[in-house]
Parts: structure tokens; sequence; C-alpha cells
């Protein structure tokens, strides 16, 4: 076990393919003979495969946080606004007027075969928008979004169940670019309410 467990300490984690393809070790299917199963020879080097695959998840989800953040950042600074993200909170506040919190549903095939997404981590009603990037299936790429009021959700939980899909499929979006205009409005909205400041209404039309 020696082996199995410098192996670990090398790579981060274990799978077949990697026990298959390190020079020196067993292949998969000695240690599945040897000891009942892959997972009991994990558990003999203190592996545990859903924690590296919980922190792989969270890992992605930060980074696609990240880029739409980035993204929806710079298309307004095109523009003419400003925009600040902070990535720690996943909050994005454009022209110091509008809060946009980004969140990332990954997607899940349940046991009868449907599939479901959640988002993990509780909404803040002092934002006054929520984006959503629901991800395939595969949680490689984005399937489509959606740009809720969080007025919307007042019990700070947002999920896309089948229950849910009547509630929220009138704020789904298929692309980013769908996904600006209506963030454009709810800006000027929001600024033109706010005393002595005037909405931004130059080059509004590049963001739709």
């Amino acid at each position: 076990m020696d082996l199995l467990s410098s192996l670990l300490k090398q790579k981060g984690r274990l799978t077949s393919k990697i026990i298959n393809e390190a020079d020196g070790l067993p292949c998969g299917a000695l240690y599945s003979e040897r000891f009942g199963s892959l997972g009991e020879a994990y558990k003999l080097v203190g592996y545990d495969p859903g924690v590296c695959e919980r922190y792989e998840a969270k890992l992605s989800v930060t980074a696609t946080i990240a880029k739409l953040g980035a993204d929806i950042a710079a298309k307004f600074e095109s523009a003419g606004g400003s925009a600040e993200f902070d990535q720690a909170a996943g909050m994005l506040t454009i022209n110091k007027a509008l809060v946009v919190s980004i969140f990332v549903a990954r997607c899940q095939r349940m046991r009868s075969g449907s599939l479901r997404w959640n988002i993990r981590r509780r909404i803040s009603l002092s934002s006054d928008l929520i984006a959503a990037a629901r991800m395939d299936e595969g949680n490689q790429n984005i399937l489509d979004y959606v740009l809720v009021p969080a007025n919307e959700i007042p019990d700070g939980k947002i999920g896309f169940w089948k229950k849910d899909r009547a509630k929220f499929d009138p704020y789904r979006l298929n692309t980013l670019d769908d996904l600006l205009g209506p963030i454009w409005k709810a800006l000027i909205a929001k600024m033109s309410a706010l005393p002595g400041r005037v909405g931004p209404t130059t080059q509004i039309d590049a963001l739709q």
C-alpha cells in the first residue's frame, strides 16, 4: 500500500486510470481483487473520492462565477459604465447602483433518470438581481441563464427541479448577450430613481 499512498501524494487523487498508468504499481483490477474493491483500497490509504470530487466541483463553480462576473463587467465598462466585482461574495456592482449576485447551478442526474439543478450558496436578498448560470449535464459548459429579481426569492433559496420550472421559465435566457439587456434595463430604472442621478442611456444598443 506504500506505493498507492505515494501515488496519492503525487497526484492528489486516485482513479483506476491514474493507477493503471503509474509505473511500478499493480493495475487497478488487482487492487480490486485483493481488497474487494478499489474503494476499500482507497480507504486503506486515507483517500475519500467524494471529498476530492466536491473540492473539484467547488473550484469549477468558483472559476465559472469569476469568468461570468468578469465578462459582464467588461461589457458594461466598454459601454462607458463602471463595474466592481467582489469574487469572494460573487456580487457585481454596476455604476455603484445595481447589485447582481452571480451563481452557478450544477447539474445532477437523479436515480429516477431526471435532472436537477441546485444552488447551494444561500442567496443574499441585499442584491437587486440574481443571475444564475445553469450547467449542462457534464458540468462543463453553461446551458442557459436565469435572471431573477431578488425580491422574487424571499426564502433565499433557488432550485431548478421540475416543480420549479414554471416559476423560473419566464426568467430564462439562452446566451450571455440575452442576459445583458435586462440588466441594463434594471440599471436604468435603479439609477433613474436615485436623487440627482441620471440613468445610463448611451451605447445601450451595444449591449443588446
